[in-house]
């Protein structure tokens, strides 16, 4: 699967548990090292957080990622966008990302 900068944020912040069990804790433990921000790529891409919480980078410096998920952790996030999807959460800032994970199949992860 193809991340890109955005993607990588958001993930984490928005569509892992916060609390759940052990199982899946360890699972999105799993997501997050796949898809972490190194310091290198936070200084090449000139990441930077603003006063008022925004976050903007260079996105000409910041490259996509190729992820290869486990069938446990695909099946999380599409759990996850599931969720939020029944829970009217999805945000506009959120479609284009749970889209790409809706459509995504085992063999795409």
């Amino acid at each position: 699967m193809q991340l890109n900068f955005i993607n990588r944020i958001m993930i984490p912040n928005f569509l892992l548990p916060k609390e759940s069990g052990i199982n899946d804790q360890t699972i999105a433990k799993d997501i997050r090292k796949k898809i972490e921000i190194s310091q290198e790529e936070i200084i090449e891409s000139e990441l930077k957080t603003l006063p008022d919480g925004r976050i903007t980078w260079n996105q000409e410096k910041a490259p996509s990622i190729n992820v290869d998920f486990s069938n446990a952790e695909l099946t999380m996030l599409k759990q996850q966008v599931r969720k939020l999807d029944e829970e009217k959460k999805i945000t506009p800032e959120l479609l284009d990302l749970c889209l790409l994970i809706q459509d995504l199949k085992a063999s795409d992860a």
